[in-house]
């Protein structure tokens, strides 16, 4: 939880984070780590994963926006 949350107070510059995971692939060498957080009336979706792909190590970073109802509004991918 985030300093200002246990305040109760919210920032309207700072996210509210709802949850975060990290996890590890378990067919192959690969982690992956995201947060999801809601602001300006919509839900984000940030992470980045790492693993290998054709012997050589990889990282895509990846960026997904949804309206309140969790209907895709756009998705970003870098690596």
């Amino acid at each position: 939880m985030l300093e200002h949350e246990e305040k109760g107070e919210n920032p309207v510059d700072e996210p509210r984070v709802h949850r975060s995971i990290l996890w590890r692939r378990l067919d192959r060498p690969g982690h992956e780590a995201a947060i999801v957080f809601f602001r300006d009336d919509l839900w984000r979706l940030s992470g980045s994963a790492v693993f290998m792909h054709d012997g050589r190590p990889c990282r895509l970073d990846y960026q997904v926006l949804c309206d309140p109802k969790w209907q895709t509004l756009s998705a970003k991918v870098t690596g």
